[in-house]
């Protein structure tokens, strides 16, 4: 069964209007190519649903202004969500407000998802925790390549502490917990009772963990983050052990070991390309948000431990920041200067090369205008590529404006084009922050003619749906209309099984695609949310986020058409001219930061919870006014 939606295609129109919900949970829906999907208007995209929009805490309010009322926990419906691929199986890993059995707001979910010729299938979806955590999330999953996959959260109010903690478990290709058992309401109420703490200080709250698995040495180069004034990021080896009983455990290798100070340092992780055992760790530096220091890159050789921890190669700012002293303090309401003339570096993301060292750094740069005032000021997108050694570092080139979207930007590679003509790219995803614009995909190459990186096929949309960037994400969540905000991934090269299979009828002139698990909120207008059984039994609107796998065409025949572009750019909105990043300091030597870089121009801007976005939405819904979404166009 297909979901029925539609997009328009018209000039400025960059808003989807979705049709009502009635097929029921795990069907496959949206706009696939020829019979891979009805989503009229889009080509070479097709979406599947994975989970409901749905929140146990109820009910949703709006503002006569169109706006939701920020509520702390009411619930985002779904968010965070990541992905693993092992051959035909993808496993997903979110937090979900649809829960059942459970005192706190959300819980770890996890759905299975095997690709067959006829497309992909959900097989096994699983609660998997059951806590009465209000600070849950940020999971990461990773494969072991057999049939495993290891799980890690983070989560509070777990196994007696309140603070947030990092614990992990491991699940089979069914979503069955092989560490604490699956859910039973006599025998097993609690799971993540019996999940395995795997970070450092219970004292701290740390957790937003990341992992990878590393073949050739059967472990996970793992990290996480400590929050509070004296935060940092982490990095450990983690490893997956059989117990006396039968069930599997992961459990620490390593002692987690401190790298990059950090506020907000969620890390960043990739596998030296060239260099078995050798990973890059990368997390914003400086206990301020944004960073006063700028994105910090750490090599760590996982073959050498010594005293129980990885040998770090070396450590060092590749990103500059430049504060600006006018936005130290202020908050919203109270007089003082809004500042905006700063170079703030935010989350990175690492996308290896395909040559040795060869490694990419993506991250947005903020103005930093409104620091401390719930105003994230104007951004541009900046992409760097390194030469990675074990004593140090070339930067290669630089570029800013790369991508359609500048906010909350991640990135992946990924073959790309024609059959026989693909180009290896580095992909970046991103959505706006509005909650009603569909997110873009920008294909980007290093040319060494010209030093620059260009477009290695044209952009195109993320999905065939509205996109969630973190409008939902910051109005209901602990922290409403002050904190809060999706976090994106993507995962490319997934081969396509009905490629040139006969009698398949899925995309079969696709070869693979780059997927992406999204949220989206599909019936916005007040009062259009149908009734849908929730985890719980109960019928509530689906009036918060769904869940759902975008599968965009990457590789193809020449005869099949590129997948659909992304809705056409208003003017305006952070089309400024950047400022341009620090220099480095001397690569070899940890902590030898480079001078900071000058400020440029920004115009635009956007902010959680203004009136601006609120009198934008007000017209949407009540005049029928279509919202402009704002991207920055690069040629």
């Amino acid at each position: 069964m297909k979901k029925n939606s539609w997009i328009k295609k018209n000039v400025g129109m960059g808003f989807a209007l979705l049709g009502a919900l009635s097929s029921p949970a795990f069907a496959q829906s949206g706009g696939g190519t020829g019979t891979g999907g009805g989503g009229a208007g889009m080509h070479g995209i097709y979406e599947l649903k994975l989970d409901y929009g749905l929140s146990k805490r109820q009910t949703l309010q709006i503002r006569p202004s169109g706006m939701v009322q920020a509520t702390q926990n009411l619930g985002t419906g779904n968010e965070h969500a990541v992905i693993a691929v092992q051959g035909d199986t993808i496993a997903v890993v979110h937090a979900s407000n649809n829960v059942a059995h459970l005192r706190g707001p959300s819980a770890i979910k996890a759905e299975i998802v095997k690709m067959t010729p006829t497309g992909p299938m959900v097989v096994a979806q699983r609660q998997l925790t059951y806590s009465n955590s209000d600070r849950l999330g940020h999971p990461a999953v990773a494969s072991d390549g057999a049939g495993h996959f290891l799980v890690i959260y983070g989560a509070n109010n777990v196994q007696g502490n309140g603070n947030t903690q990092t614990y992990g478990l491991v699940l089979d290709a069914q979503a069955n917990d092989l560490t604490a058992g699956n859910y039973d309401a006599t025998t097993n109420p609690n799971p993540e009772e019996k999940h395995i703490r795997l970070n450092a200080d219970p004292n701290n709250n740390e957790a937003a963990p990341r992992t990878l698995f590393d073949t050739a040495t059967n472990r996970f180069v793992t990290g996480y983050y400590q929050n509070g004034n004296n935060g940092a990021e982490y990095a450990m080896l983690v490893g997956i052990k059989t117990r006396t009983n039968g069930s599997l455990a992961p459990y620490d290798i390593t002692n987690p070991q401190r790298l990059t100070p950090s506020n907000i340092g969620r890390p960043s992780i990739a596998a030296v390309p060239g260099m078995p055992g050798v990973y890059a760790f990368a997390a914003p530096k400086g206990q301020q948000r944004p960073s006063e220091q700028g994105d910090e890159v750490a090599v760590l050789d996982t073959n050498t431990i010594t005293n129980n921890q990885i040998k770090v190669l070396w450590r060092k700012v590749v990103v500059a920041a430049k504060p600006d002293q006018n936005n130290i303090g202020g908050v919203d309401g109270l007089p003082g200067p809004l500042g905006g003339n700063g170079i703030y570096p935010s989350s990175p993301t690492l996308v290896p090369g395909t040559a040795p060292g060869e490694m990419h750094l993506i991250t947005f740069i903020s103005n930093g205008a409104g620091r401390n005032r719930n105003k994230k000021g104007s951004s541009t997108s900046y992409i760097t590529k390194l030469n990675i050694s074990t004593t140090g570092y070339t930067k290669v080139a630089e570029q800013t404006g790369v991508g359609l979207e500048s906010s909350h930007l991640v990135a992946v590679n990924s073959k790309v084009g024609i059959v026989g003509q693909e180009t290896d790219s580095v992909v970046l995803y991103a959505s706006g922050i509005t909650g009603m614009g569909t997110g873009s995909l920008a294909y980007i190459k290093h040319d060494p003619k010209t030093n620059t990186f260009l477009k290695s096929a044209e952009p195109t949309a993320a999905s065939a749906l509205v996109t969630e960037g973190g409008y939902l994400n910051n109005m209901l969540g602990r922290n409403p209309a002050t904190q809060g905000r999706e976090h994106l991934n993507a995962y490319g090269d997934v081969p396509n099984l009905a490629y040139h299979v006969a009698n398949a009828t899925f995309m079969p002139k696709v070869k693979s695609f780059i997927i992406i698990p999204h949220t989206s909120r599909e019936h916005i207008l007040p009062g259009s949310a149908p009734k849908v059984m929730a985890a719980d039994g109960r019928m509530l609107p689906e009036d918060r986020n769904s869940l759902f796998l975008s599968f965009v065409s990457a590789v193809r025949d020449a005869d099949e058409a590129p997948p659909s572009p992304p809705p056409a750019a208003a003017p305006g909105a952070n089309n400024g001219t950047p400022g341009t990043p620090g220099t480095d300091g001397t690569s070899g030597s940890a902590g030898s930061d480079g001078t900071p870089g000058t400020p440029g121009g920004f115009s635009g801007g956007c902010s959680y919870g203004g009136s601006a976005q609120g009198g934008a939405l007000a017209l949407m819904l009540v005049g029928g006014v279509l919202l402009f979404i704002s991207r920055r166009r690069w040629t």
